[in-house]
């Protein structure tokens, strides 16, 4: 099985890249609840099997997401005004979804890149191709 793993949906142009590319799978995680359900609405116009995540990929806990304009974080949000998430860790997707292999990923986190990418080698997971941009 093809999957795909897009970490930062933001307005989910890479769903529609990874629909081209035949993936069976699409695994879609964007912290912010606006974008995430941008997200969600492509995913009911396309025939791949897409599943949204609601959460931020980084380390178990609950964060608040920055709202800037330049990318939502949750280094720089306010617990006070800003949107509360929740942060998951790449072991835990990896267990949620069954997954044992990634044909694509991309990350496009706004700082948590390295963490991930740490927790990828540490697990020895097997992906194939990364797109990453680092912050």
């Amino acid at each position: 099985m093809n999957v795909a793993i897009d970490v930062g949906g933001y307005m989910g142009d890479y769903l529609f890249k990874f629909d081209e590319m035949d993936c069976d799978k699409i695994i879609c995680i964007e912290p912010s609840s606006q974008y995430s359900s941008v997200c969600s609405r492509i995913s009911n116009l396309l025939d791949t099997e897409i599943v949204v995540v609601n959460k931020a990929l980084y380390k178990k806990g609950t964060y608040a997401l920055s709202s800037d304009t330049d990318g939502s974080n949750i280094f720089s949000g306010n617990p006070e005004s800003d949107q509360m998430v929740e942060g998951i860790c790449f072991d835990d997707l990896v267990k949620d979804h069954e997954l044992s292999h990634v044909k694509y990923m991309k990350l496009n986190c706004e700082g948590s890149e390295f963490v991930i990418l740490e927790d990828i080698l540490e697990m020895n997971f097997d992906v194939d191709e990364f797109l990453v941009q680092f912050h």
